[in-house]
């Protein structure tokens, strides 16, 4: 009888020996079991629904009801021309007292005609919810015809205007004449001043006329009292597009049309029309639509 070589004796049989790898192979495809349903677990977490805030809904919707609300108002530019004088003051108040947006085209020579005229233009300074353009140092000399026969000389007068007075925008507007140079708008009331009006918007300067003016007796300095031939006519320019740019109206007046207790409560009942007014929004001259800022 063969006995096993020695050195044999006590080695385990084959099936024992398979014994582990099985415990292993087991083991491993628990780990794989258990390493798939941690996923499952992770994705349906991802997967978990988050419900929004919904004060943060109704705030956005609001907001977006606002934005829709003033898309459908007529814009309406105030402007006054020709400050610092005797009636900016006066129309400053008001503005203040009725909080409505405006914008000043200031003539830089008459800030530095008077201690008084220098005070009222440091006020428009400092004056939140206002604006301060561009009407040339000189206005011209109130000599149009010669001062727009020297382009060279009219952008001299405009720079020199803007580096004293420090304006933060680039709106101007000429002197004695209704003329337009703003992203397509491209208007000359007369048409001798073409050349030079042109040289100044290539100098940087958007150039804004008005739509409708609020006019004035040039004698006694009285505004039209009609105000409310005033608002038809603006209605029916808003209604019929007849304005420079659709649903957008400029309107100019002059700051020395009021001086009296009398116009200047005539004014502040415009103020409050314009403002009060559910069709219209008010906005600065900087804020139609081309302006370069």
């Amino acid at each position: 009888m063969d006995h096993p070589p020695a050195g044999d004796e006590g080695e385990p049989s084959l099936p024992a020996k398979r014994f582990p790898l099985r415990i292993l192979v087991l083991l491993f495809a628990l780990l794989v079991l258990f390493s798939c349903t941690e996923k499952k677990k992770e994705v349906i977490i991802e997967k978990k629904p988050v419900i929004p805030d919904s004060t943060a809904i109704k705030q956005q919707v609001k907001a977006d009801s606002l934005v829709k609300a003033s898309s459908l108002k007529k814009k309406i530019y105030l402007t006054f021309d020709d400050g610092p004088n005797a009636g900016t003051m006066h129309v400053l108040n008001a503005v203040i007292e009725e909080q409505v947006p405006v914008s000043f085209f200031i003539v830089a020579k008459h800030v530095y005609d008077s201690r008084e005229q220098r005070f009222c233009w440091e006020k428009l300074k400092t004056t939140p919810g206002i604006e301060r353009c561009n009407h040339s140092y000189s206005h011209a000399g109130n000599r149009y015809s010669r001062f727009y026969r020297e382009p060279q000389r009219v952008i001299a007068d405009f720079n020199r205007s803007r580096d004293s007075l420090q304006f933060d925008n680039t709106v101007a507007r000429m002197p004695g004449r209704n003329a337009w140079r703003i992203d397509s708008i491209n208007h000359t009331d007369v048409k001798e001043s073409r050349t030079t009006i042109d040289s100044v918007h290539l100098a940087g300067f958007s150039i804004m006329g008005w739509d409708i003016e609020w006019g004035f007796d040039h004698q006694t300095f009285v505004p039209d009292a009609d105000t409310s031939l005033l608002f038809r006519r603006i209605e029916n320019l808003l209604r019929d597009e007849a304005t420079k740019t659709p649903d957008h109206l400029v309107l100019l007046a002059h700051d020395q049309a009021f001086r009296t207790e009398e116009d200047i409560a005539i004014l502040r009942a415009v103020l409050r029309y314009f403002k009060n007014n559910p069709e219209y929004e008010l906005l600065l001259a900087s804020q139609y639509p081309g302006v370069t800022k």
